[in-house]
């Protein structure tokens, strides 16, 4: 049933684009009668996605349905003339509010799409920009949330995913709402909301690590152990659980705060057991002629590709700091591995590249010297 929606609407399509394409015409009540036949277009294209809604239909089909269509209506959208663009207004009104859950968080927004779509908060920009600019925030996250801002509502940045649009408007929304009437947003308010809205981008990471870890210094170890269960508590009051956040690469907010203050507690908690003799709790180490940064690259890609099994990050980085060293580094910490692996440098990729490279052209010429041979022969000359 949904392939020949599908394939009806595509008619359509093609039929809108005809008539946007017509040349002026001068008799009005000819220009009537297109402006007429497109809006039935139209509906008839929601009648169809609401009779596609209630059909009996897979749910991934639906996923895939739907994405489709709005990757249709965007192109349509881009390329009408800008006097006939109200005309689908509709249709994204209908697939942005009512369908978006079935979308691919991935699908992209062409810049003319995301205009429009922005158009209803556009207003709200600017004051949000102002409170964020006057509330004394960390520099770098003050920095990066003014560019984020330029970025998202800037006409004319380019293509964004469906994903970066609904989180922008999330976010813009939820921070206008909390603006006091002098027109002020306190900074630990906004702190709060990055954490509410599960804002897991590095910056806000590294600084709710920072302001934990100051305000663990000149504690005695059962204030810090407090303070941490206090986070852990005030991490998942907060929790939204699996909602859109700004990066879908990356685990939510809270949990990678989770993780790593679970981390801190067993730290805290080992640092209580450990004899005062150096020599009783010395661990062997393994030293590697790797710099922090590629070592974190490393259990990233070792990471991905699932080859630790159900192990959580910060249970890898707590097993890393504590058993390896590195050639510049003999005692490493977790938070330290941990920021090099939110971090994105492509400095450090194209160096662990190029030893992965070398890694497979050991296992070729070990292994598999014929090929190495016919390579050679056939590509090399």
């Amino acid at each position: 049933m949904i392939r020949g929606e599908a394939q009806d609407n595509h008619q359509v399509f093609l039929r809108l684009i005809e008539l946007d394409r017509e040349e002026q015409i001068i008799n009005p009540a000819d220009a009537n009668l297109r402006i007429e036949e497109m809006k039935c277009l139209v509906a008839a294209v929601q009648t169809s996605w609401t009779a596609a809604l209630f059909g009996d239909i897979p749910y991934a089909a639906l996923e895939r349905y739907y994405t489709y269509q709005f990757d249709q209506v965007s192109r349509l959208f881009q390329e009408f003339q800008n006097a006939n663009r109200h005309l689908l207004m509709p249709l994204l009104d209908k697939l942005y509010n009512d369908l978006g859950k079935y979308i691919d968080p991935d699908a992209s927004i062409y810049p003319s799409v995301k205009t429009y779509l922005l158009s209803g908060i556009l207003a709200q920009v600017p004051s949000v920009q102002a409170v964020l600019l006057d509330a004394p925030l960390d520099d770098r996250l003050n920095t990066f949330l003014a560019r984020y801002l330029d970025e998202m509502s800037g006409l004319s940045s380019g293509v964004c995913s469906f994903a970066q649009m609904r989180f922008f408007k999330s976010f813009i929304e939820e921070l206008s709402s909390l603006i006091e009437p002098d027109g002020k947003l306190p900074a630990p308010v906004i702190y709060e909301r990055l954490l509410a809205l599960e804002f897991n981008q590095f910056e806000v990471y590294v600084y709710h690590q920072e302001r934990l870890r100051n305000s663990f210094k000149g504690k005695t170890r059962s204030g810090q152990l407090k303070l941490i269960d206090d986070a852990i508590r005030y991490v998942n009051f907060n929790s939204r659980g699996t909602v859109e956040r700004y990066d879908r690469r990356w685990p939510a907010l809270s949990v990678m705060l989770l993780d790593w203050l679970k981390g801190e507690r067993l730290r805290c908690l080992a640092k209580e057991r450990t004899p005062e003799n150096p020599s009783q709790s010395a661990v062997l180490k393994l030293a590697l002629r790797l710099p922090v940064s590629h070592l974190a690259f490393l259990i990233r890609l070792l990471y991905k590709e699932e080859v630790f099994g159900l192990v959580s990050l910060q249970d890898i980085f707590n097993f890393f700091a504590a058993h390896t060293s590195t050639k510049r580094q003999e005692n490493l910490s977790a938070g330290g591995l941990s920021k090099e692996y939110y971090t994105k440098n492509m400095v450090t990729a194209a160096e662990v590249r190029a030893l992965l490279s070398k890694m497979l052209t050991r296992i070729n010429r070990d292994y598999f010297p014929v090929w190495v041979v016919i390579y050679a022969i056939f590509f090399c000359r």
